[in-house]
């Protein structure tokens, strides 16, 4: 029920949906056009990065009556150009059958798909990296390069944003019932808050910053059994302007506030609408080592390629 209410949540917030419902007297149509104006000069904004290169550092702790029980950190590097996209993972193992740090590193252009990873089990034993087509049955599978524009735009995790597309989750559904708008301020921000009312006691609240080219400062999903917080701060960017740099997401235990899980993201922005090297999407930016083994799945009949040569592409080969 919540993973199903957290996906419903980030269409809801992207693209201002409200679920199924009889319309309150106090909603008006003019709230409603605001609210979509607002939400088009955010989603403008995200827009205009075409290219650009990221750090995301993730911590997500997992609680057990109020106390810290698991964490989950990672490391991730995102680069865009265009419609091309790659993500290096970087992890530590979490159990006894994973030696040490790894590094999952996943590209998609308009002409492959490559999945590299050098991850490593006691036994010797590794994942095999692999070629494939960026549109192939494969890809549902690897497809794991998250868009950075939707960072700070919903309450899901950065990992459940890898399906997700910009300009998908725009528009109105058929079934939108009603918003209402009203000023209000975050901390120190003057804001506009929209509020989603949906089925039952769901209720979506968006804080939009003007100050932070209309970013989203806070989301709010809340029901009676279930609550969703996102706070998002922004850094200004040179030549581009505002774009978070940290963002905590809170879920609340059932009808409670105790802590259910919480993930802390900082994000670093290196460059962005600046040159991307070409070669970063290619296995030789990938920094791939020698006697790396791939599989090549883009043909009919797979292929094995090994990489013989720092920064050349795989031959065929085998292990």
């Amino acid at each position: 029920m919540i993973r199903r209410l957290s996906c419903l949540l980030s269409t809801v917030v992207l693209g201002l949906v409200i679920l199924f419902g009889v319309t309150p007297s106090w909603a008006s149509d003019d709230d409603e056009k605001r609210a979509a104006e607002l939400a088009d000069k955010v989603l403008a904004h995200r827009r205009k990065i075409q290219s650009g290169i990221f750090r995301f550092d993730s911590r997500l702790v997992f609680y057990r009556d109020g106390k810290p029980e698991r964490k989950k950190n990672e490391q991730i590097d995102v680069w865009i150009d265009g419609s091309s996209r790659r993500a290096d993972y970087h992890r530590t193992g979490d159990g006894e059958e994973i030696v040490g740090n790894y590094r999952n590193s996943v590209t998609i252009t308009d002409e492959v798909l490559i999945f590299y990873n050098d991850q490593k089990f006691v036994d010797g034993s590794h994942l095999v990296s692999t070629l494939n087509k960026p549109d192939g049955p494969r890809s549902k599978i690897l497809h794991q390069v998250f868009d950075p524009r939707l960072v700070g735009m919903n309450t899901d995790t950065l990992a459940n944003t890898v399906k997700r597309k910009l300009d998908s989750l725009i528009g109105k559904r058929a079934d939108t019932k009603a918003i209402r708008l009203e000023a209000g301020r975050f901390e120190d921000l003057p804001c506009q808050v929209v509020h989603v009312f949906g089925n039952g006691e769901l209720e979506i609240v968006i804080w939009y910053a003007d100050d932070r080219d209309g970013n989203f400062v806070r989301i709010e999903c809340r029901a009676e059994q279930f609550r969703q917080v996102a706070e998002i701060t922004h850094s200004k960017v040179e030549g581009y302007g505002w774009f978070p740099s940290n963002v905590t997401v809170t879920w609340y235990d059932r009808g409670s506030d105790d802590i259910a899980r919480r993930e802390v993201l900082d994000i670093e922005v290196k460059q962005i609408n600046q040159p991307v090297d070409a070669e970063t999407f290619r296995i030789k930016g990938i920094d791939v080592p020698v006697g790396t083994h791939f599989i090549d799945y883009r043909e009919a009949q797979p292929k094995m390629l090994v990489v013989k040569e720092k920064g050349a592409d795989p031959v065929p080969g085998k292990p």
